[in-house]
C-alpha cells in the first residue's frame, strides 16, 4: 500500500501524475534543477511509496493507467488537452507528467543501438498506441513543463532542458533519460566503494573514480562522461554552469545521494540532525520528514515542529521525556545507529550547524557551509583542522569523542590543500560543483524570514555574481558588494516581502525573501538547567532560576505596600492638608501623571465654601483637582467632581481665608521617553532570544553600542539598568567559561495601596504585546501607564492601575503571565546570601589586579582586588583589606564588601528621594524590587552618575536594609587563617 492509503494498483492517471511531479520535481530545501530523469521500473517501485512493491508489478501499473486514459486518442493528444495549449503552461498543476515520463521510459527502454527516432516511436507505440506524426507536440510539452515548474520554484525544483541535438522531436526525452538502469547501479556501487554515497562528492575526486573504471559503462555513458570531463579540465570559469547541470553529473549527484549501491538505497525519508545552545554547549536531537522508520529507531511527534522536520527519532522502546532523543544522536554520533546523508557526514568527521529558517541550528552541507556558526569535530580532525581554519574557538562538548568548535569560518577549498592531512577524505571541505545559488549569512532569524531592523540585516551570498539586486516597491534596488564578496542591503529598515536576483554570465536566480519589524512573541529560549548559571545575588550571588521579584513576594493576605504618599486637598479651594481625615479629595503621582479620588470627607461637606487668599495656592488646587485622571477604584468621584467644577467656575467669589501651609509642588516627577533605538534594541534581543537560549556577551556588547550608538565607556551603566529594570539577566556558567544575557519573559508584579491594585508588567515586553495589554486593560476598567527611567537609554514598563483585583488576574491569564503580590514588608526578608566560607576556588590562572573596583573609579589602595580565570569555570574575583578577604563570580558584592569594610556608602543619598549609586549599585533583587514600588525605573543621567528615584519612605527602608545586610557575623577566607569577624 501507498503512503496515502490507496491501492496504487488502482491509481489512474491523476494519481501517477501526481505522485510522478512529487517524486521527480518536488524541492524539500534547496535542491538542485533536474537535469536528468531515471525512469526504470525500479524507480515506479518507489513512486509508490511502498516497500513491498516490485518493480514489474509497478511498471504494469503505470502503463496500464496511461493506456486507460488515452485509448485511441493518442498520448501527446491527451497531454495537451488544457485550456491554453499551447502558448502557456496551466495555471494549475499539470496534467501531463505521468504522459511525458511515460515517454522516458520508451526511452530508457530501447536498446542502446537503436536509439534513435524510430527504434523509440517503435517501443513507444508497445507501450501505448498513437499515431507518430503527434510527436511534433513533444517539445511543447517539456518546455511548458520547464516553464510551470519555474513559476513554482518554492515547493518544486526547476528543469533544465538539453540540447536536442538533431532529434528535434525526441530529443528532451532521450537525453533527460539518463543514464540507463545498469549504468546508475554502477555508478552507485562505485561511489559507494569509493566512500562518495550519501553527499555532493567533490568534482576531481568523482572524475579520477570514473576515469579508473570508466570502461565498465556503456557507449552513452562513456560519451557524456568525456564530454564532461574534457569542460573541466579545461578550467574555464564559463563553464562553471553547464558542469553543474550537465547530464553526467546530474546522475552522479543522483547516485550519490538517492543511490542503488549503498546501505540506504531507496530511502524515502529526509533526516536531520538539529541542535540548540545549551548550557554546556550543542545539544543535538535527531528528526525526519516523514514517520519512515529505520531499524532500531522510532520517530515520535514533535512538540512542536521545526519546518519540514516534524518527528524526533529516538530508539525503539524510549520516548522523546526518557532521554531518547540524546540517546540515538550518541548512536549515530559513535556509528551504532545509520541515517541516510546524516551518517555520510558524520563518517567525515564535520558537523556544521547554521541557523534554519525554523529558528533552530541545524547540520547542512558543503553548499551552506560559510554560514556555520559552530561546528562539532572528531577528536582525530581537531588538530588538522584548526592548522587550516585558525579562527574558530574550541571546546568540550557533551559528546564523546568530540568537540566544539565556535564561530569556525569554515570554507571549501581544492582537494590539494588538504593532502597530506586527515582532511584528504572530508569530502564536505573539498570544493565541488554546484548551481549559482543565492544565501543568507547573519542576521536574525523570526517566524517567516528575517528581522528587517538596520543593524542586523543578513548579507547575500551569491558566489562569482556580477549583480545582485531586489525587487521592491520603489524599483530596483542594487546591493552593493564589500570586500569578502558578499552582497550587502542599503543600511535601513526593511518590512514586506521581495524578490532577490542575482545575475552570472550565463544564468540568473531569483528567491522571495521576507523581512518582518519584529518578532511574533516573548517565546524566548530559556537554558535547559538555570541551576548552573550564576548571577548576582543580595550578598554575593545566586541562580538564574532565583532572581524573580516574586521570590519576595508577599506571604500575608491583602498585604499593603503602605508607600503611597498622595497630596491631600481640603474642602476649601487652594488647601491642603496633611491629616486624611481632613482631605476632601487625594491626588497621587503615577507614571508622570496624577490620578484623583475622594478623601475621608465626603457629600456637601467636601463641596468648597471658601477659598484661601493665595493665588498660587487657589490655582494650583484648581489644576490638581480638575486636571487629574480618575482613579478607576473611585467611580464616584468624576461625578463629585463635576459639582466642584460647576461651583469653581459659576463665577460667584467664594469667601476667603488666610491659612498657613505647605503648597506642594504642581507636577509630578518626569521621566526620559526612550529613544526610538532602545526599542530597536529589545526588537533584535527578542528576535535573537526566539532563536536560542542567551546571548553571548560579545554579541550582547556589540548590540548595545551599534544600535544605542553608545561610548563603550557606558556600557556597564546601560546593561545594569536593563537588569534592574528586569528586561534581562547576565549570568555566568557554572561550568564554562561564558557569560551570556538572556531577556526574561513578561511577568506581572502587583501590590496594594489603600485598597487600590496596582502592578508592573516586568520582562522584555514586545511593542505589539504593549498594545494588547493596553486594550484589554482598557476593557477591564484598569488604567494602564507608562512607567518611565531617569535614562533615556532604558525601555519603560506598563503601569497598571485599578481597584478590581480579579481584573488583574484576568489580563494575567489571558496574556499567560504569571503574577505575584509584593508588599514593601517583604524588603525586610531580603536575606544575606552566605558569605563564602570555603577558600576561593583552585587551580585558576592570576588574570591581574582589578584597580578600579569602585564605580567612583580611583579605588581605596588599602583594598586589594584580583581577577582570576579558567577556561572551563566561570571568572572570580578576590577582595583583601588587612588580611581579610572575600570573593565572588560577581563584581557588585566585592563593591559592597569593600564599601562596608572602609565604612563608606554603597549608594548615597542626595536629596529627598532618590539614591545614588556610590562605590557599587544597589544588590540587584533589591534594585529590581525598588524598581516596581519606587517613583520610576533607574538608569544612568549624561552626567555619568547612577540614580534610583525611589521616593522619600522607600528610600529609608532600602538604606536601613543595606545596612541590616552585614550585620549577621560572618566566616571571612583570611589569606593566612580563618577567623570569625563581625562586618558592620
Amino acid at each position: 500500500m501507498a503512503e496515502s492509503g490507496i491501492d496504487w494498483k488502482m491509481w489512474g492517471v491523476e494519481q501517477w501524475n501526481e505522485r510522478l511531479l512529487e517524486h521527480f520535481f518536488s524541492n524539500r530545501g534547496d535542491d538542485p534543477p533536474v537535469a536528468v530523469l531515471l525512469v526504470t521500473s525500479d524507480e515506479l517501485a518507489r513512486v509508490t511509496g511502498d516497500p513491498s512493491a516490485t518493480s514489474d508489478e509497478a511498471r504494469s501499473s503505470f502503463v496500464d493507467a496511461v493506456k486507460r486514459t488515452v485509448r485511441s486518442k493518442g498520448l501527446l493528444e491527451d497531454a495537451s488537452n488544457y485550456q491554453g495549449w499551447p502558448t502557456q503552461p496551466p495555471l494549475s498543476r499539470p496534467k501531463f507528467v505521468a504522459h511525458l515520463v511515460l515517454t522516458c521510459l520508451a526511452a530508457s527502454e530501447s536498446s542502446e543501438e537503436l536509439a534513435d527516432e524510430n527504434s523509440f516511436i517503435a517501443r513507444l507505440r508497445n507501450l501505448v498506441e498513437g499515431p507518430a506524426n503527434s510527436l511534433s507536440i513533444l517539445p511543447t510539452l517539456w518546455v511548458n513543463l520547464r516553464n510551470w515548474l519555474a513559476l513554482h520554484d518554492v515547493s518544486y525544483r526547476r528543469l533544465v532542458l538539453p540540447e536536442p541535438g538533431g532529434l528535434t522531436r525526441i530529443g528532451y526525452s532521450i537525453k533527460l533519460t539518463f543514464p540507463d538502469r545498469r549504468d546508475q547501479q554502477r555508478l552507485s556501487q562505485l561511489l559507494d566503494e569509493a566512500g562518495l554515497a550519501g553527499m555532493v562528492p567533490p568534482v576531481g575526486r568523482v572524475v579520477s573514480v570514473v576515469a579508473s573504471e570508466r570502461t565498465r559503462f556503456g557507449a552513452a555513458f562513456q560519451l557524456a562522461f568525456d564530454e564532461f570531463r574534457r569542460l573541466f579540465e579545461s578550467g574555464r570559469s564559463s563553464e562553471s554552469r553547464q558542469l553543474s547541470v550537465h547530464r553526467f553529473w546530474a546522475a552522479v549527484v543522483d547516485a550519490s545521494l538517492r543511490g542503488r549501491g549503498h546501505e540506504h538505497a531507496g530511502a524515502h525519508a529526509h533526516y536531520a540532525i538539529l541542535a540548540e545552545e545549551a548550557d554546556d554547549g550543542l545539544s543535538l536531537f535527531a528528526a525526519s520528514d516523514l514517520s519512515a522508520p529505520q531499524p532500531g529507531v522510532v520517530a515520535v511527534t514533535l512538540l512542536a515542529r521545526c519546518g519540514r522536520w516534524q518527528f524526533g527519532l529516538v530508539p525503539e522502546g524510549e520516548s522523546l521525556e526518557a532521554g531518547g532523543l540524546h540517546a540515538i544522536v550518541s548512536a549515530i554520533l559513535a556509528g551504532r545507529v545509520r541515517l541516510p546523508r546524516v551518517s555520510a557526514l558524520v563518517d567525515q568527521g564535520i558537523l556544521p550547524f547554521a541557523l534554519g529558517s525554523h529558528g533552530v541550528l541545524e547540520l547542512v552541507e558543503r553548499d551552506q557551509l560559510e554560514s556555520a556558526v559552530v561546528a562539532l569535530v572528531h577528536k582525530e580532525k581537531v588538530a588538522d583542522l584548526l592548522k587550516l581554519y585558525p579562527d574558530g574557538v574550541l571546546g568540550s562538548s557533551a559528546y564523546e569523542g568530540w568537540m566544539q568548535l565556535s564561530d569556525p569560518k569554515l570554507r571549501a577549498a581544492p582537494t590539494s590543500v588538504f593532502l597530506g592531512t586527515c582532511l584528504d577524505q572530508t569530502w564536505i571541505l573539498h570544493e565541488s560543483l554546484s548551481l549559482p545559488t543565492i544565501g543568507f549569512r547573519g542576521g536574525v532569524r523570526t517566524e517567516e524570514g528575517w528581522l528587517g531592523i538596520a543593524e542586523v540585516l543578513p548579507v547575500i551570498v551569491a558566489e562569482e555574481s556580477s549583480c545582485v539586486w531586489l525587487e521592491a516597491g520603489e524599483g530596483r534596488v542594487d546591493l552593493q558588494r564589500d570586500a569578502a564578496g558578499l552582497w550587502r542591503l542599503p543600511v535601513r529598515d526593511w518590512d514586506g516581502q521581495f524578490v532577490l536576483n542575482a545575475s552570472w554570465n550565463d544564468s540568473e536566480s531569483k528567491r522571495t525573501v521576507r523581512f518582518n519589524s519584529t518578532t511574533a512573541s516573548e517565546s524566548f529560549k530559556a537554558p535547559r538547567e538555570p541551576a548552573a548559571w550564576i548571577v548576582e545575588g543580595t550578598c554575593n550571588t545566586s541562580s538564574l532560576n532565583s532572581t524573580l521579584a516574586e521570590e519576595h513576594a508577599s506571604t500575608e493576605n491583602n498585604a499593603e505596600v503602605g508607600l503611597e504618599d498622595p497630596i491631600l486637598l481640603g474642602a476649601g479651594v487652594g488647601e491642603f492638608v496633611s491629616d486624611s481625615a481632613l482631605a476632601a479629595w487625594a491626588v497621587t503621582g503615577f507614571g508622570g501623571k496624577f490620578i484623583g479620588r475622594r478623601g475621608d470627607v465626603r457629600g456637601d461637606d467636601a463641596l468648597p465654601s471658601y477659598q484661601v487668599d493665595t493665588a498660587n495656592a487657589r490655582r494650583r488646587w484648581r489644576r490638581l483637582l480638575l486636571k487629574c485622571a480618575p482613579d478607576p477604584s473611585d467611580p464616584e468621584f468624576a461625578v463629585a467632581r463635576r459639582r466642584v467644577q460647576g461651583m469653581v467656575g459659576s463665577g460667584s467669589p467664594l469667601p476667603s481665608r488666610s491659612i498657613t501651609q505647605v503648597v506642594p509642588e504642581l507636577a509630578p516627577r518626569r521621566f526620559e521617553v526612550p529613544k526610538s533605538s532602545v526599542d530597536r534594541l529589545a526588537r533584535v534581543l527578542a528576535g535573537r532570544a526566539a532563536a536560542r537560549a542567551g546571548l553571548p556577551w560579545r554579541e550582547w556588547k556589540e548590540l548595545v553600542l551599534a544600535i544605542l550608538r553608545i561610548d563603550a565607556k557606558h556600557l556597564g551603566h546601560v546593561t545594569r539598568a536593563w537588569m534592574e529594570g528586569g528586561f534581562i539577566d547576565v549570568a555566568s556558567s557554572a561550568r564554562w567559561r561564558t557569560r551570556a544575557t538572556f531577556p526574561r519573559t513578561p511577568s506581572v508584579l502587583a501590590y496594594r495601596t489603600g485598597g487600590i491594585v496596582n502592578a508592573v508588567v516586568s520582562g522584555l515586553t514586545l511593542p505589539v504585546t504593549q498594545d494588547a495589554i493596553r486594550d484589554t486593560a482598557s476593557r477591564l476598567e484598569l488604567l494602564v501607564l507608562d512607567r518611565g527611567s531617569v535614562s533615556a537609554l532604558v525601555p519603560s514598563v506598563l503601569q497598571l492601575h485599578g481597584h478590581d483585583e480579579d481584573a488583574l488576574n484576568s489580563l494575567a491569564q489571558q496574556f499567560r503571565m504569571p503574577i505575584a503580590w509584593l508588599s514593601a514588608a517583604a524588603i525586610a526578608r531580603f536575606n544575606c546570601a552566605r558569605v563564602p566560607d570555603a577558600p576561593p576556588p583552585t587551580h585558576y590562572e592570576h588574570a591581574g589586579v582589578w584597580r578600579n573596583w569602585s564605580l567612583q573609579g580611583a579605588s581605596n589602595p588599602d583594598i586589594l582586588v584580583e581577577h582570576f580565570a579558567r577556561a572551563d569555570r566561570p571568572d572570580y574575583w578576590l577582595a583583601t583589606y588587612e588580611g581579610d578577604s572575600f570573593w565572588s563570580y560577581e563584581l557588585n558584592p566585592i563593591r559592597a564588601w569593600a564599601a562596608h569594610i572602609l565604612g563608606e556608602p554603597l549608594v548615597s543619598a542626595p536629596g529627598s528621594d532618590d539614591l545614588v549609586a556610590h562605590h557599587g549599585y544597589l544588590p540587584l533583587p533589591m534594585a529590581r524590587f525598588v524598581n516596581v514600588l519606587g517613583l520610576g525605573l533607574a538608569g544612568p543621567l549624561g552626567t555619568g552618575e547612577y540614580r534610583y528615584p525611589v521616593g522619600a519612605q522607600l528610600r529609608e527602608r532600602v538604606l536601613s536594609a543595606i545596612l541590616r545586610l552585614r550585620e549577621p557575623t560572618v566566616t571571612i577566607q583570611s589569606a593566612a587563617r580563618e577567623r570569625t569577624c563581625t562586618i558592620r
